[in-house]
C-alpha cells in the first residue's frame, strides 16, 4: 500500500526536487573531470610534484567513489534516500572546502577522496528520490534526463575547469560551496522523505567490506596499469585482489540472510541485459572522452579551454535527444532504440577514423562526431540506464542505481586504460594518428556489440510496488 501526501505548491515543490537531483549529479560527474585541465597548475603550486603524484588527485575521487557506490545505494533504500542524500552534500561541500584550502599534495588527495565518498552517496539517492516524486509512467524518462545531466557534467568538466583555473586552481573546488549549501537547505525542504521495510535486517557489512575492496583495487589497477604496466607485480596484486574479495562477496550475497545486492535483482532479465549492453557502451565511452581530449590537445594544440568548447556540441543535443527517445520507445520498445543508439554512437567513433586528419578541421572532422556522440549517448547508454532502473521496485531504487553507476564507473576506467596502453605504444609520434585509430575501432567494435546485447530486450513487466511511506 503507497501513501502520499500532497502540499500545496506541489508543482513548484516537483520543479525543484528535479532541480535539486539533477543538479546534484551534475555537479558530482563534473567534479570527476573537472581537475583534469588544472594538473600543470597543481604540478607547480606543489613543489613540481610529477605528474603521476598529482593524478592521483583524479583518481582518489574516482576510486574512493566507485568503491563506495553500491554500499551507498544499498543504506539508501533502508535508510531513507533522503537522508543519505542530504548526508552525502554535507560530506561533498565540507571535502570541497577542504580541497580549496589545501595546504599540500597529500592532504588535497586525502580530501578528494572524502569528497568521492560524499559524490558515492549523493549519485544514488539523487536518482531514487527523483524516481519516487514522478508517476510510475515517467520513471524511464526521469532515468534518461537524469542520466543526460551526469553525461554533461562529464563533458562540461574540462569546459568549466578551464574557465575556473585562469583564476586560480582552487576555484575548481570553491565553487562548490554554494551549490552545496544551496543543495542541502533545498533538498531538505523539498525532496520526499520515503523509507522501505526500515525494520529490515542490516545489509551484510561483511559482503559490503569485501565489495568495498574488490571495486577499489580493481578500479586502482586499471588507473594505473597503463603506467605501471599491465604484467607489473603491483597491477597483479590488486587484480588478483579484486577477483578473490569479488569471489567471496559473490559468495556472501548468495548466503546471508540480509545480503547487499539481493540475487533476484539479477534474475531480472530486462535489469541484466541492460546493465551487460551498458558497460559494454561505457567502455567505449571512456575510449571516446578521453581520445577527443588528448587529440584536441596534442594533436590540434588546443588549449584546455577551447578543448572544453570542442566537446560541448555533444551534451548539448543529449537531453533534447533523450526527450525524443520517450516517444521512440512507446512506438519501438526499449531494446531497438538502444540498439540503435549503440549503432549511432559507433558511427562517430567510425566518423573519426575516417575523417579526422593531422592538420585541424573541426567543422568536417570533430563536429559531426560530438553531435552524434551526443544522440547515440541519448539513445543508447541514457535508455538502458532509465530500462535496468525502471525494471526493479522503488524499494531497491538506490540499489539498482548504484550498480549500474559504479559498473559505469569502472567500464569508464577500462576504456581510459585501454586507450592509454595502446596510445602508449606509440614508438614516435608520427605513429600517433595510427594508434588513436586503433582505439577509435576499438570503441566502434564496442558500440555495436553493446547494440546487438540490446536487441534482445524485450518490454518489461510492471513490477509489484512494495509498500513504500512517503511524507512532505
Amino acid at each position: 500500500m503507497t501513501t502520499r501526501t500532497s502540499a500545496p505548491g506541489e508543482a513548484a515543490s516537483s520543479a525543484l526536487t528535479w532541480a535539486v537531483t539533477v543538479g546534484a549529479v551534475f555537479m558530482t560527474t563534473l567534479d570527476t573531470y573537472v581537475v583534469t585541465v588544472a594538473v600543470p597548475d597543481l604540478s607547480s603550486d606543489f613543489n613540481h610534484a610529477s605528474v603521476s603524484h598529482v593524478s592521483w588527485v583524479l583518481n582518489a575521487y574516482a576510486i574512493a567513489m566507485t568503491a563506495i557506490l553500491i554500499v551507498a545505494g544499498r543504506q539508501g533504500d533502508r535508510y531513507g534516500s533522503k537522508s543519505v542524500f542530504l548526508l552525502g552534500t554535507v560530506l561533498f561541500t565540507l571535502a570541497s572546502a577542504a580541497c580549496a584550502l589545501a595546504p599540500g599534495l597529500a592532504f588535497l588527495i586525502i580530501a578528494r577522496a572524502v569528497q568521492g565518498v560524499g559524490a558515492a552517496a549523493q549519485l544514488p539517492a539523487s536518482l531514487a528520490l527523483l524516481l519516487a516524486a514522478v508517476p510510475a509512467e515517467r520513471r524511464q524518462h526521469a532515468a534518461r534526463l537524469w542520466t543526460g545531466f551526469a553525461a554533461m557534467g562529464a563533458v562540461f568538466g574540462p569546459l568549466v575547469g578551464g574557465l575556473l583555473v585562469e583564476a586560480s586552481w582552487r576555484y575548481v573546488f570553491a565553487i562548490n560551496l554554494p551549490l552545496g549549501i544551496a543543495t542541502f537547505l533545498v533538498g531538505r525542504r523539498v525532496l520526499p522523505d520515503t523509507r522501505v521495510r526500515k525494520d529490515a535486517a542490516a545489509p551484510d557489512m561483511t559482503g559490503s567490506l569485501l565489495l568495498i575492496v574488490s571495486v577499489a583495487t580493481l578500479t586502482g589497477a586499471l588507473v594505473q596499469a597503463p603506467d605501471w604496466g599491465w604484467s607489473a607485480v603491483q597491477t597483479v596484486a590488486l587484480l588478483v585482489v579484486a577477483a578473490v574479495s569479488g569471489a567471496g562477496f559473490v559468495w556472501r550475497c548468495r548466503t546471508h540472510p540480509a545480503p547487499l545486492i539481493e540475487p533476484s535483482m539479477m534474475r531480472n532479465r530486462t535489469y541484466t541485459i541492460s546493465n551487460v549492453a551498458n558497460l559494454l557502451f561505457s567502455v567505449a565511452y571512456g575510449i571516446m572522452l578521453l581520445s577527443v581530449t588528448l587529440w584536441c590537445q596534442q594533436v590540434w594544440h588546443y588549449s584546455a579551454l577551447r578543448t572544453g568548447f570542442a566537446l560541448a556540441p555533444a551534451p548539448f543535443v543529449v537531453l533534447p535527444a533523450a526527450v525524443v527517445s520517450a516517444g521512440l520507445i512507446r512506438r519501438l520498445g526499449l531494446g531497438p532504440v538502444a540498439a540503435l543508439g549503440g549503432v549511432v554512437y559507433a558511427a562517430s567513433a567510425l566518423w573519426l577514423v575516417l575523417g579526422v586528419h593531422d592538420t585541424p578541421d573541426y567543422a568536417f572532422g570533430m563536429l559531426p562526431t560530438m553531435v552524434a556522440s551526443g544522440v547515440g549517448f541519448a539513445l543508447g547508454s541514457a535508455t538502458l540506464t532509465g530500462g535496468a532502473v525502471s525494471a526493479l521496485p522503488p524499494a531497491q531504487a538506490g540499489t539498482a542505481t548504484s550498480i549500474v553507476n559504479a559498473g559505469r564507473q569502472v567500464s569508464g576506467c577500462l576504456g581510459v586504460a585501454v586507450l592509454v596502453t595502446v596510445i602508449g605504444t606509440a614508438p614516435a609520434p608520427s605513429d600517433i594518428h595510427h594508434l588513436f585509430n586503433v582505439g577509435w575501432c576499438v570503441a566502434t567494435g564496442l558500440a555495436l556489440l553493446s547494440a546487438v546485447v540490446a536487441l534482445s530486450l524485450k518490454k518489461p513487466a510492471r513490477v509489484e510496488q512494495p509498500e513504500l511511506l512517503s511524507a512532505a
